[in-house]
Order: C-alpha cells, then structure tokens, then sequence
C-alpha cells in the first residue's frame, strides 16, 4: 500500500537529554529544597 515509501521518506531524530528543554521548577519546591539541604534531611533520611 504507500508504507514503503512513507518509510523511506521518514528519517531518525536524536535528541541529546542536554538539548530537551526544562522548566523554572516551582517556588515552592525551590524553597523546601533549601530548607531540607540547610537542615541535613538527606542525612537523616538516610541512617540505617
């Protein structure tokens, strides 16, 4: 039916993880992430 041609017609995109565009983040998040880094919440989380 017209797949083959359609195939060849039809190329390969790459795109690099670096190339793929990402937002601000959230204000809120932003500060809370702060706030648990100062705090050493990673740290904690983590003791076994």
């Amino acid at each position: 039916m017209g797949h083959g041609r359609q195939d060849e017609q039809r190329g390969k995109i790459y795109l690099a993880w670096a190339e793929v565009p990402r937002s601000g983040g959230h204000a809120f998040y932003d500060r809370l992430q702060q706030i648990l880094r100062k705090s050493g919440f990673d740290a904690f989380a983590e003791k076994p």
